[in-house]
């Protein structure tokens, strides 16, 4: 619970980081777009629910991964206790879940890419496009923090088979892999719906 405020905290300050940034381009960018940027009816930007996005996919997909990891970590430092020599074929297993939080800040950067605050002046987003990409990263944030923490259960299962059995430990990377290949799908679920599905 306590990571999990830490990370909200953090995903909020780098909000306001960002919501300050926009602002500071929507004055001194370019004329003829910070009209579009501008939220539409007095309310929230299109831009703004964007970057809203980026960071619940960052923030979420980074805490699912470090929960995994934290899962399978603990037999893991067991058996290591035990057998240090062991540390080689038990880091794959407990390195796995850590990629989910690869994934969410890939989409998290597409977004800011998308929008022109990294590499570019900003783009005209409509308040549809910003719920588009908000909803887009949303599933995908939830998808990457769920599968980060099944993998991370099922890679300390794996860990506590090499313990008992070290030859068998390619099975229980094999096992937690299979998990891994719902994350995948939803990186390129978020990269196909963001990169190419909204057009400005």
């Amino acid at each position: 619970m306590k990571k999990l405020v830490g990370f909200l905290l953090i995903g909020m300050v780098l909000f306001l980081f960002t919501v300050t940034f926009v602002k500071a381009q929507e004055t001194t960018g370019v004329p003829a777009q910070t009209e579009s940027v501008k939220p539409e009816s007095g309310g929230v930007s299109g831009i703004t629910l964007a970057v809203i996005g980026a960071i619940i996919t960052i923030v979420f997909s980074g805490f699912g991964a470090s929960k995994g990891i934290s899962i399978a970590a603990a037999p893991a430092a067991g058996i290591m206790s035990e057998n240090p020599d062991m540390f080689g074929k038990l880091l794959i297993m407990v390195a796995l879940p850590g990629t989910q939080g690869i994934y969410g800040f890939v989409t998290g950067f597409l977004v800011f890419l998308k929008v022109g605050i990294i590499g570019g002046t900003l783009q005209p987003v409509s308040l549809n496009q910003g719920i588009q990409i908000l909803a887009i990263c949303a599933f995908q944030s939830f998808i990457e923090l769920t599968s980060a923490i099944y993998q991370g259960q099922v890679a300390a299962y794996g860990i506590v088979m090499t313990g008992k059995k070290p030859e068998a430990s390619m099975k229980g990377v094999i096992m937690a892999v299979l998990v891994e290949t719902y994350a995948v799908l939803g990186l390129l679920a978020g990269i196909l719906g963001i990169w190419f599905g909204i057009r400005f």
